[in-house]
């Protein structure tokens, strides 16, 4: 299934064998809006597997979660700590859901180009049952999801960079884990490592993760527990003089 800027989209039947410079050629190729960069390529197969492993992620992370949380009822702090930290594990566990709910299933990086240029390169690739290909029009934005102030899609602007798209998105939060920001883009791809100054294009993310360290403190606990093992101790020392 061809979707968006083709001349002539739609779901076409393939022949064995058949590659995806043949089908752009026989959907007419690409419309003068299109936006190579942001193709959207999904295949079925690919789709099946990250689905079981999207969930399994999710069920360890929402895990860790509730440990947090049982900990937290169980152990020692101020209410005022505890209804903080239990504020902050309900924000996780909240963007947990967002960033869970944009995973593009079943996507596959491709670089595209015209079907002339594009035959015989390893973009080219041989397709199979339900691949499904969309190109959309020229974005104008770019999208800051994760943990930071406000998850917002901002309009993009020539010769900026992942610190400029933050400030406005508000920055980082307190549960962001500001060392593993990353970004994806337009066309799937992901780069990590980056630095503020990376530059952005149309169509990129910019994903801030959350803090996967725990957020529960037990130093009071800890602190009473040595308080009250110092009293025992000084009982039992006590114990011993009189008797």
């Amino acid at each position: 299934t061809l979707k968006g800027e083709f001349f002539r989209p739609g779901s076409y039947a393939i022949a064995p064998g058949e590659k995806l410079s043949s089908i752009i050629r026989r959907a007419g190729g690409f419309t003068q809006n299109a936006y190579l960069p942001g193709a959207i390529f999904i295949r079925k197969k690919v789709a099946e597997g990250e689905q079981k492993e999207l969930e399994t992620f999710v069920k360890v992370q929402e895990e860790k979660l509730l440990s947090e949380s049982s900990a937290l009822t169980a152990g020692g702090v101020s209410q005022q700590d505890a209804s903080a930290e239990q504020t902050s594990l309900n924000q996780r566990r909240e963007l947990l859901k967002v960033l869970s709910s944009k995973v593009t299933l079943g996507r596959m990086v491709v670089h595209l180009n015209q079907p002339e240029k594009l035959e015989g390169t390893a973009d080219d690739l041989l397709l199979e049952d339900r691949d499904n290909l969309t190109v959309s029009t020229i974005p104008s934005s770019v999208v800051v999801l994760g943990s930071v102030r406000n998850t917002t899609g901002i309009l993009y602007k020539e010769k900026t960079n992942v610190g400029d798209y933050l400030a406005q998105a508000g920055g980082a939060s307190e549960e962001a884990n500001a060392k593993e920001i990353y970004l994806i883009k337009a066309d799937g791809s992901a780069i990590g490592n980056l630095s503020l100054r990376t530059p952005v294009d149309r169509g990129d993310t910019v994903i801030v993760p959350i803090s996967t360290e725990a957020k529960y403190r037990p130093i009071p606990l800890w602190k009473d527990i040595a308080t009250i093992i110092g009293q025992l101790a000084i009982t039992l020392a006590a114990f011993k003089v009189v008797f």
